[in-house]
C-alpha cells in the first residue's frame, strides 16, 4: 500500500516537467518611463533593460509586438516565444498612467506563474492612452544554459532584466498623402497628413470629377451635339395667284441617319 502511494505521488510530480526548479520571478518594472532611444550604436538595447531576443541563440527574436503605427487605436498581438524555456505569465506596457500589467495566454507550468515555450496577448487600447512617438512594453523569459537559468539578458554576462520592446504611435491619419477633393469652390490637397485649402479663382469652378479648378471659359469635355441637316430635294413655287405647287423636304440627322 505504501509503495503504491509513493508511485502515485511520483507520477503526479512528473506533470510539471521542472523537477521542482523554477526561475526566480522578476520584480515589477521601475515606475518611470524608459529612456527614449536605444544605447548609441546598439539597436534595441536600452539602459537597464534586456534586449528582446536570445543572446545565447543567434539573436533569435523572443518578444515581438505586431501592430500598425497609424491605426485609429493601438491594437495588435504581443508574442513571447522562448523555445525550451519558460515565459513569465505577466508583462507590462507603459501608458500615460505608468506601467500597466497584461497577462499572457499559454501553456502553464503546474501552478506557477510560468508558461512553457511561449505566450501571447491581444492588445486593444485607445490611442489617447499613449504618447505620440516611441512607447514601450516589457516581458520576461528564462532558459537554462550550462545548468543555470538565464533570464532577460542584455548580453551573455548581463541578465535578470525585463526585455523591452519599443513601438511607435503616430498621429491619427487624417488623409492619404496627395489626395484631392472639392469642397464647394475650394480645392483641398492632403499634404503631410493635413488638408491644405486652395480657393479656385473668380472665373473657375472646382470640378469634383477632375479634382481640379477648371476655367469657366473652357467647355467641359463630353459628346458634341450635331444639329440636323435640312436638305431640299424637290420644290416648287407659286406661278400664278391661286395656283399652288408642293415640295418635298428630307431631314437628315447626322447622329441618327
Amino acid at each position: 500500500m505504501v509503495l503504491m502511494l509513493l508511485a502515485g505521488s511520483m507520477l503526479a510530480g512528473c506533470d510539471t516537467g521542472l523537477t521542482g526548479e523554477f526561475p526566480e520571478e522578476p520584480t515589477v518594472p521601475p515606475d518611470k518611463r524608459p529612456p527614449e532611444g536605444p544605447i548609441t550604436g546598439m539597436a534595441d538595447a536600452y539602459p537597464g533593460y534586456a534586449v528582446p531576443y536570445d543572446v545565447f541563440n543567434n539573436n533569435q527574436e523572443i518578444l515581438i509586438f505586431e501592430h500598425k503605427a497609424d491605426d485609429p487605436d493601438v491594437t495588435g498581438t504581443i508574442f513571447v516565444t522562448h523555445h525550451d524555456g519558460y515565459v513569465y505569465r505577466y508583462g507590462y506596457i507603459y501608458t500615460k498612467n505608468g506601467w500597466e500589467r497584461y497577462e499572457l495566454a499559454g501553456n502553464p507550468v503546474g501552478n506557477s506563474n510560468w508558461l512553457r515555450d511561449n505566450g501571447e496577448y491581444s492588445l486593444s487600447r485607445l490611442r489617447t492612452d499613449f504618447e505620440v512617438g516611441e512607447n514601450y512594453l516589457v516581458a520576461y523569459s528564462c532558459k537554462k544554459h550550462s545548468g543555470s537559468w538565464k533570464c532577460g539578458c542584455a548580453d551573455q554576462n548581463s541578465c535578470g532584466m525585463w526585455m523591452l520592446q519599443a513601438f511607435t504611435v503616430e498621429e491619427p491619419r487624417v488623409c492619404e498623402e496627395g489626395a484631392k477633393l472639392c469642397e464647394g469652390n475650394i480645392l483641398r490637397t492632403c499634404i503631410a497628413n493635413a488638408w491644405v485649402d486652395e480657393p479656385c479663382g473668380a472665373d473657375e469652378i472646382c470640378d469634383a470629377d477632375e479634382c481640379a479648378c477648371v476655367n469657366l471659359s473652357v467647355a467641359p469635355p463630353g459628346p458634341v451635339e450635331t444639329a440636323p441637316v435640312i436638305e431640299v430635294t424637290q420644290g416648287s413655287y407659286y406661278v400664278f395667284p391661286g395656283q399652288e405647287h408642293t415640295w418635298t423636304i428630307t431631314v437628315t440627322d447626322a447622329d441618327n441617319p
